[in-house]
């Protein structure tokens, strides 16, 4: 192992006094009553100075009244500057008085770095528990210091069995730009005077709930990119050293 390896062996001894009945995860039911228990777990996590580095966390064996085996997984891989791969798997093994639980619960980062301004970033998660999809997508690029143009879609849905069944649809577009904070006084003012000028950022946001209203966006930018575009050229004719 290297220097930044690290391995432990971790004990827990916990007490819960439950004043009322509840359902783990909705499904198996916990009575209300006083529970004690002992738990032990190893927990190995390699140096992240490798290209490929993971997280390894196992919890066993007690749990009101009944056993619990608990496996977290997460990998990391980074081949190259440009691409990264991190999936994470949770499984859960739950056997209680009031029944038997197996919670299996994914999720996956794939992150693309162009360039150190433009990244893309995807991330899926699903549980078989709540049977729950989620997928977001961001792309953010920073074409000038200061100039921002983000794009945000989102997809959610239920996956009972085979079927796929979609729940709600989102996309955002957002466009970022800041002007400078001081600037030189005008040619009027006194030579030992600074004036402060305030901070002019136009950002607009735009959501989209569905392919029809794609115009509507442009259009929205369009207008956006104009007034950002007539803030500038007001700063200058105020005072000549603002670009």
């Amino acid at each position: 192992m290297r220097s930044n390896d690290e391995f432990y062996v971790r004990a827990f001894d916990d007490y819960e006094d439950v004043p009322a009945s509840f359902k783990i995860a909705g499904k198996v039911p916990v009575p209300a009553g006083r529970y004690h228990w002992t738990n032990g777990s190893i927990y190995i996590q390699t140096a992240n100075s490798r290209p490929i580095f993971g997280r390894l966390d196992v919890l066993c064996c007690s749990y009101y009244n009944g056993n619990q085996l608990r496996a977290s997984l997460r990998l990391d891989m980074r081949p190259n500057a440009t691409f990264q791969f991190a999936p994470r798997y949770t499984y859960t093994y739950l056997d209680l008085p009031g029944g038997l639980l197996n919670i299996h619960a994914l999720a996956i980062d794939f992150i693309t770095n162009f360039t150190p301004d433009m990244q893309l970033y995807t991330e899926l998660q699903y549980d078989n528990v709540s049977e729950k999809f989620a997928l977001s997508i961001r792309y953010r690029w920073e074409y000038e210091p200061g100039q921002e143009f983000f794009v945000s879609l989102g997809q959610s849905a239920l996956i009972p069995g085979q079927e796929f069944v979609a729940r709600t649809t989102q996309a955002v577009i957002r466009l970022g730009h800041t002007f400078p904070v001081l600037a030189e006084p005008p040619g009027n003012a006194p030579a030992n005077h600074l004036a402060w000028w305030p901070v002019f950022s136009m950002r607009g946001r735009i959501w989209l709930s569905h392919p029809g209203v794609a115009s509507s966006a442009i259009s929205k930018i369009a207008t956006t990119i104009r007034q950002a575009r007539a803030c500038r050229k007001a700063l200058r004719s105020a005072s000549p050293t603002i670009r």
